[in-house]
């Protein structure tokens, strides 16, 4: 009922479940059900604060804390994607680039030239050039390091033939 897709069950399922937490405020199971659904409806800000309600009640010791930090970490990252911060990005093809009949399109931020590892990163099908688009803290690629928590950044694009992202001869 909670995720059915229907408003007015979504609704329903979130009343029940706060009438849940408002009798039994230790109820972690109908906590967590709340915080996923505010995160999924958009209200990040509501997420954040259950699961860092969660954090106060579990104690620090306990080690479902560090998948409350994935999650409040995901959601900040959702929180900044909403809030704006994002690169535009245009890319342009060279005369020379042929482009095959197969492949992906790979854009990726890197905390600088020799950073092997992206910190952000999308894959697009191959389509016309040029293509515009934007990076944003919800392509980072590890949710404890934001595309928004760099100064600068190098951005990469390239061509891959079979959509892995190692590179192999013949990409671009």
């Amino acid at each position: 009922m909670l995720f059915a897709g229907d408003e007015a069950d979504s609704a329903r399922a979130q009343n029940l479940l706060k009438s849940v937490v408002k009798d039994d405020p230790f109820n972690l199971q109908a906590m967590s059900l709340l915080a996923y659904q505010a995160f999924e409806q958009g209200r990040y800000q509501d997420a954040i604060a259950t699961w860092n309600a969660m954090k106060t009640l579990i104690g620090k010791d306990d080690p479902r804390n560090q998948t409350l930090d994935q999650s409040i970490a995901r959601a900040q990252l959702a929180l900044n994607s909403a809030a704006g911060a994002k690169i535009a990005i245009t890319v342009k093809l060279g005369e020379q680039v042929e482009l095959p009949e197969d492949g992906v399109l790979i854009i990726s931020a890197h905390a600088s030239a020799d950073a092997a590892m992206p910190i952000a990163a999308k894959r697009l099908p191959l389509s016309k050039f040029p293509v515009s688009l934007a990076l944003a803290d919800s392509d980072s690629l590890n949710p404890v390091q934001a595309l928004s928590s760099l100064d600068s950044v190098v951005i990469k694009a390239r061509i891959d033939r079979d959509g892995n992202v190692a590179t192999k001869q013949g990409d671009w």
